[in-house]
């Protein structure tokens, strides 16, 4: 929660990975973790109280260029909290992995921050309140030259049929193989970036992990020097 990061907000300083997934953590909890934990790489802030003003504060934290996963999903940013976010991404920070929620009316935005970008990796939008995507969200996606793996309200965004090819493969038993090999590769990819996303995951953490141990045993060393000193 908010008091317990303000308490910790000295030693987030070198942490590399942060989870504070469903802990009720509001703009004003974000704000100490996005001033405190200048190394942050990796930050899950999704199920949380995070409005528009955590929001501002999460895409200052991104144009610094030091993240490299950020999921602030199921938050109630708001459309102005999904705009800042949008427009830190347009900017084509290293950000590698993102989720958000994104209305119809964050859409355009949304399009043009893909259109702009040309680091992201993976992206998941939540909230989005119509079951087929716009065709010009479809064609950024496509255009995009890394982005791997885009999911929708949990599912993998369609990409637009070849314009040669029927994507039933009416042309015959050849072009039913292209369109199955096709519906593999972009299957595989999905794969990759998944497998990608979490091995960085993993290795944030232990190095995290090491940094906090190392921590507390100075901590614990100082502690027994004052003692013995008394």
């Amino acid at each position: 929660r908010d008091a317990d990061l303000l308490a910790l907000a000295e030693t987030l300083v070198d942490a590399r990975v942060i989870d504070v997934s469903k802990n009720l953590v509001t703009s004003a909890g974000i704000e100490t973790i996005a001033e405190s934990a200048v190394a942050l790489r990796d930050l899950d802030a999704s199920r949380n109280r995070i409005g528009p003003r955590g929001a501002a504060a999460l895409a200052r934290l991104v144009a610094t260029g030091t993240l490299d996963a950020l999921d602030v999903s199921e938050n109630p940013i708001g459309d102005k909290g999904t705009a800042a976010l949008l427009g830190a991404v347009a900017a084509d920070p290293p950000l590698e992995a993102l989720a958000l929620d994104c209305s119809d009316q964050s859409l355009g935005l949304l399009v043009d921050a893909v259109r702009a970008n040309s680091r992201l990796v993976r992206l998941a939008l939540c909230g989005l309140p119509f079951d087929v995507p716009r065709p010009d969200l479809v064609a950024a996606v496509a255009g995009h030259p890394r982005l791997a793996a885009v999911l929708v309200d949990g599912v993998p965004l369609r990409r637009p049929p070849s314009p040669t090819r029927s994507r039933c493969g009416g042309g015959g038993p050849e072009s039913r193989i292209d369109v199955l090999r096709r519906r593999f590769d972009d299957l595989q990819t999905d794969v990759d970036a998944d497998a990608a996303v979490l091995a960085q995951r993993r290795l944030y953490a232990e190095a995290s992990l090491r940094r906090h141990v190392a921590a507390a045993h100075r901590t614990i060393a100082r502690r027994h020097a004052a003692a013995a000193s008394l």
